[in-house]
């Protein structure tokens, strides 16, 4: 039977604030939980306005709010998402990490009172914030759906593994393998779970080789706003490829094979890449690269389009995701990908990209220059990108999460 009513609750962003809206659509959500959430009329915001560096923390604040979603429906819980979030920004990975745990503690206790408040049928929860409330809530009655919005912990340790070897353990200081206190917690709560929802293929076969029961997964692509991520008007083709990164540029993002291939590349004239985001690649590796490489570390989340508009092609040969945001976004914006498989993607080989093979320099290098060559190649290849993005609005997302809450429809089963 279709429940009455769900919550949905995440200490953080990624796309909770979609799912919220979804449910709110059809009028199932009966709540939406999180850590930060601005109200401009809550105190907090008011207090950030006059202390000092609050313009600063207020613009941080702004980002986590959607015009859409029913204030009176969003319950804000705790502070420790402040805590993680400005130690991030400081570089204070240790306090981050230990913010983020005992937040996420913190915040599913608060949770399971909320939801008896608001008599939700179904809580829909994210990864390894989810377990000590799917512990009370299934004891309650409750609905337990897991969204997994990355693949399992054991897969990527065997990726890290394989890289550390291959590029060295300084390369990337902040990458490092889940500790087995994570893949406990993992485990725990598919185990509790429902459904367990994965956005591609690639996350969801990693899941069901970590152990989640076949029966439970599902997989539902994620979305994009067409209408802010466009195609350019004045993009030109002709005379050079400029390549773009989004995201944290490290090992797991597959920063060591874009590095090579551009290193190799060296002898193509107006071939240029920018890095928008957070590097955590140790700055030896980035020696001799100043002419080639232009970073910008921050950018907010309203303006990221722009850095679409003023690019050729998104680069992304990522070793393990869930399923990437940034490849909807450079598709709807009329840039061709070239990634991997372990992205996640909805990525279509030679058509609106290329995907190539993970951990291969000259596979990477063989991409770049058929699309640094292939002019009429790469438009071709635009417009099929933003055709591909229609189809994976955010509107379509919402008829996806909707559609799986009945358990008997499994049209969304990945095998």
């Amino acid at each position: 039977m279709r429940p009455k009513s769900v919550c949905v609750f995440h200490p953080g962003t990624q796309h909770a604030y979609q799912t919220a809206l979804a449910f709110q659509k059809t009028n199932l959500l009966a709540l939406f939980a999180t850590s930060i959430y601005y109200k401009p009329n809550k105190l907090s915001a008011r207090l950030l306005g006059v202390v000092p560096f609050g313009d600063r923390l207020i613009n941080t604040y702004k980002r986590r709010h959607h015009p859409d979603i029913d204030p009176d429906l969003v319950l804000t819980i705790g502070w420790w998402e402040w805590i993680e979030t400005l130690s991030r920004r400081m570089e204070w990975q240790g306090i981050a990490e230990w913010a983020n745990f005992r937040g996420n503690s913190s915040f599913a206790s608060e949770i399971v009172g909320a939801i008896q408040n608001r008599g939700a049928e179904v809580a829909w929860g994210y990864n390894t914030s989810s377990l000590e409330a799917f512990r009370r809530l299934r004891q309650l009655g409750v609905k337990c759906y897991l969204d997994q919005t990355i693949g399992h912990p054991l897969a990527w340790n065997q990726i890290y593994c394989r890289e550390a070897e291959i590029v060295g353990v300084r390369f990337d200081p902040l990458a490092r393998q889940y500790s087995q206190r994570e893949i406990d917690i993992v485990n725990e709560e598919n185990h509790l779970a429902d459904r367990v929802l994965c956005g591609s293929r690639f996350a969801a076969a990693t899941m069901l080789d970590g152990g989640t029961d076949e029966r439970k997964l599902a997989v539902i692509n994620y979305g994009v706003d067409t209408e802010l991520f466009m195609p350019s008007e004045r993009r030109s083709f002709e005379g050079s490829l400029n390549l773009l990164f989004v995201g944290s540029f490290g090992l797991r993002k597959g920063a060591y094979y874009i590095l090579q291939a551009l290193r190799q590349l060296r002898t193509l004239s107006k071939l240029t890449l920018k890095i928008v985001g957070h590097i955590s690649v140790q700055q030896e590796f980035l020696s001799g690269l100043s002419d080639v490489i232009t970073v910008v570390p921050h950018i907010s989340r309203l303006s990221i389009h722009k850095a679409y508009c003023g690019s050729d092609v998104l680069i992304l040969p990522s070793l393990f995701e869930g399923s990437s945001l940034v490849t909807y976004e450079a598709l709807a914006s009329g840039l061709p990908v070239i990634t991997t498989k372990s992205a996640g993607s909805i990525v279509r080989n030679r058509i609106d990209g290329l995907i190539v093979n993970e951990a291969n320099v000259d596979t990477l290098v063989e991409a770049i220059v058929i699309l640094y060559n292939d002019i009429d190649l790469r438009r071709e290849m635009a417009a099929n990108a933003r055709q591909r993005a229609l189809k994976f609005s955010w509107e379509h997302y919402s008829v996806s999460v909707n559609e799986v809450l009945n358990d008997s429809n499994l049209s969304n089963n990945p095998f």
